[in-house]
């Protein structure tokens, strides 16, 4: 599963988790000005691929995979989780 991102790279997962989460690298170190976009394409991806879950793998690896759940509310409303594992 591939698919592009806002500024037109591809974005695909690295690979999947033992219970078939995907994982999604940040390539981007979180202390760069650019983290938040990277960290932006991948919820925008996820939104695209109707995923519901997956794992963020921040960089530098030893900063563990922050898990994201997304779910719609009411009235087409976005919900975001955010939780560090």
């Amino acid at each position: 599963m591939t698919v592009s991102g806002i500024d037109g790279r591809t974005i695909a997962p690295a690979n999947t988790t033992s219970n078939m989460m995907p994982v999604l690298p940040v390539q981007t170190p979180m202390q760069h000005p650019a983290w938040s976009q990277d960290v932006g394409h991948k919820l925008m991806f996820m939104v695209n691929q109707d995923l519901q879950q997956a794992q963020l793998q921040m960089n530098p690896r030893h900063l563990g995979p922050m898990e994201v759940r997304i779910s719609m509310g009411h009235e087409q409303q976005v919900n975001v989780s955010l939780d560090r594992k």
